[in-house]
């Protein structure tokens, strides 16, 4: 029997054969030979619709440097070309290829994602590509490289591909979707603890999963086609191999980039939906929502991604917000929050801003203009249920700006509304991450019983004036300190979710809770930990409906006795508003600093902290309270 040496060197000898005696390697050192000038740039033809794109011309050997053809075509003669999608990585320009004859620098991911391509073999690939995908023919996605480990996953994603088209036919006959645990049997999938799942879902880890660029890449091109390493595949069988994981099968993974790949995933999904309904403001303030979460190597890009998304025309002759890749980040963003305002998104957009959703540079915008860099821990009250809130009740939202009407005046944001409330005692805000990441399970419980343990501290400490206001406004305290840490989302009626048992009663789910919590945090195994995603406890639903709304968030009482969760850098004496149209109350805080409107009256300045949840307020009963007055609130 013949060695695997001897077999090794008759397969390159075989694979001599196939080339041409006389082919030269035009590797680096025959790179480093031809003495090429270096390329110049030209600028594009700027008075019509021109694009460049390249052809990447056939290499014979691995190594050989990439050449390539670069020309411009416009795109009223509609070029077929394919789009190249790929993580840009680090700006370091440590690569040469050769472009029309001339040298070029380039980044090694492009590189390397030229050299992948120029291996692919298929049968569709244009001969003409565009590394930005903008409405091509195909757009092809390349991941980077493949670990080993991940061989065995390609076929799992396949496999999964194939259930998914499977189970809506099943679904459409049946009109029965079978559970995870019928799936699991039916299809003889590995058990969830199975090695495959985690080589999966690691692919969701990746850098191309977490850019801003993407989702137009992926929802404008007319097919999408992806690689890793030496595996091809369409974007139809990723979608649908995901959305058997993350919705049906309810894998899980502690892998915090993985984690938020897979959320990624389903934003990416519900800008699909929304691209193929009719398109308004609301639209443009959704995709920026979805995609807060995505990373950018320039925060101006946060807005400048996304516009090709809502912007490819007027709306009801409305002029489309225009892309700006020069003036500076805060100039851009009080743009962008001006132009919303003006066509009637200001209440929604304060979900988006405030000073608990400020990143280190978020600069000297006003606090009511988002800053989409800012990535705060806290969920937002206003959509943290599937049954919102009506803390102003149906009163309709109204809005304008100070610098319409008076040139002198500073960037002020005017809304209608009152402060009903002050902050009176507060404990420091709930923090599960840590700068490392997502902490494990154990960790977990233990930051959350310190901080429930001080805010019911905060509670029995308080004066027995207040005490027995909070009697006289909850009946009793317990079940409204249970509540708050719930948001009053129990898990019933039109909040229920499919796999989470509904909390009947919140003070028994809450006592069972802590006591379970406290349980597993003084030293039971991780695998002792109960599964809180797929559950059938009600206890468990309240751990992790108050582990998620609690996050960021301090807990807050009133002076009128009421008991809250308020923004992570709310302070005592903070204000707490009803703002019509919003669903749920802000924290603003007086910014020591009046001025003098048009009609000589002194209006004081306050800033926009945050959104809150108030227990007791939340259906708008505040709207009742004695001396409630609707007048201008000035937010700086």
């Amino acid at each position: 029997m013949r060695d695997a040496t001897e077999a090794a060197a008759e397969h390159r000898f075989d694979i001599l054969q196939c080339l041409d005696p006389d082919a030269v390697c035009h590797d680096f050192s025959w790179l480093a030979d031809q003495k090429l000038e270096a390329f110049e740039y030209k600028p594009i033809h700027s008075s019509k619709a021109f694009i460049r794109l390249l052809r990447i011309k056939p290499g014979k050997f691995r190594v050989d440097v990439i050449e390539c053809e670069m020309r411009d075509f416009c795109l009223d003669d509609r070029p077929l070309f394919t789009a190249m999608s790929y993580f840009w990585g680090e700006p370091k320009l440590d690569q040469s290829i050769i472009c029309n004859g001339s040298l070029i620098q380039v980044t090694g991911t492009l590189h390397d994602a030229l050299k992948r391509y120029r291996q692919d073999d298929k049968h569709d690939k244009q001969e003409w590509i565009w590394a930005d995908a903008f409405e091509a023919h195909l757009v092809n996605v390349d991941l980077g490289s493949a670990a080993q480990m991940w061989y065995p996953a390609f076929d799992l994603l396949n496999k999964l591909a194939f259930i998914s088209e499977h189970e809506e036919q099943w679904v459409q006959t049946k009109k029965l979707a079978r559970t995870a645990d019928q799936l699991f049997e039916v299809y003889e999938l590995p058990d969830s603890s199975h090695p495959i799942w985690q080589a999966y879902l690691r692919i969701f880890s990746l850098p191309w999963f977490h850019r801003t660029w993407v989702v137009q890449e992926v929802v404008l091109g007319s097919k999408v086609a992806l690689r890793l390493g030496v595996f091809v595949f369409d974007w139809e069988a990723l979608q649908k191999s995901w959305e058997m994981v993350f919705c049906r099968l309810k894998i899980q993974t502690r892998d915090r980039l993985a984690q938020q790949g897979l959320l990624n995933m389903q934003k990416l999904d519900s800008i699909f939906r929304m691209h193929k309904r009719p398109r308004n403001f609301l639209s443009t303030l959704f995709v920026m929502i979805q995609t807060k979460d995505f990373h950018v190597s320039k925060a101006r890009d946060k807005i400048n991604a996304i516009l090709g998304l809502v912007n490819a025309k007027p709306i009801a002759g409305i002029p489309a917000f225009q892309a700006d890749f020069t003036s500076s980040t805060e100039t851009l963003y009080q743009r962008f929050a001006i132009h919303l305002i003006d066509h009637h998104c200001a209440q929604p957009l304060l979900n988006q801003a405030g000073l608990h959703q400020r990143s280190l540079h978020g600069g000297e915008m006003p606090s009511w203009v988002p800053d989409w860099m800012g990535q705060s821990k806290c969920m937002q009250m206003a959509t943290i249920r599937h049954v919102g809130y009506k803390a102003s009740r149906y009163e309709p939202p109204a809005s304008s700006l100070a610098t319409r009407s008076t040139d002198h005046q500073p960037n002020i944001l005017i809304m209608i509304g009152d402060c009903v409330d002050r902050i009176e005692c507060l404990t420091p805000a709930l923090d599960l991450e840590d700068l490392t990441g997502i902490l494990g399970t154990k960790e977990r419980s233990q930051i959350f019983l310190k901080w429930h343990d001080i805010a019911k501290a905060c509670l029995d400490n308080q004066e027995s004036n207040i005490a027995g206001r909070q009697e006289s406004l909850y009946g009793d305290i317990m079940e409204a300190f249970a509540r708050t840490l719930l948001v009053d989302n129990d898990y019933t009626g039109g909040n229920t979710v499919t796999g989470l048992a509904p909390i009947l009663d919140a003070k028994i789910a809450y006592s069972l809770s802590m006591s379970s919590l406290r349980t597993f945090a003084a030293g039971a195994a991780d695998a002792d930990y109960p599964n809180i995603y797929n559950t059938s406890h009600a206890y468990q639903t309240f751990m992790l409906q108050a582990l998620a709304a609690c996050d960021g968030r301090n807990f807050a009482i009133t002076e009128r006795g009421y008991l809250g969760l308020v923004p992570h850098c709310a302070q005592i004496g903070d204000r707490i508003a009803m703002i019509f149209g919003a669903p749920v109350p802000f924290v603003l805080r007086e910014a020591g600093k009046y001025l003098i409107d048009n009609d000589k009256l002194s209006r004081q300045l306050v800033q926009l902290v945050g959104d809150a949840y108030v227990h007791g307020i939340m259906e708008g009963e505040a709207m009742d309270f004695e001396g409630f007055e609707p007048r201008q609130l000035w937010i700086a």
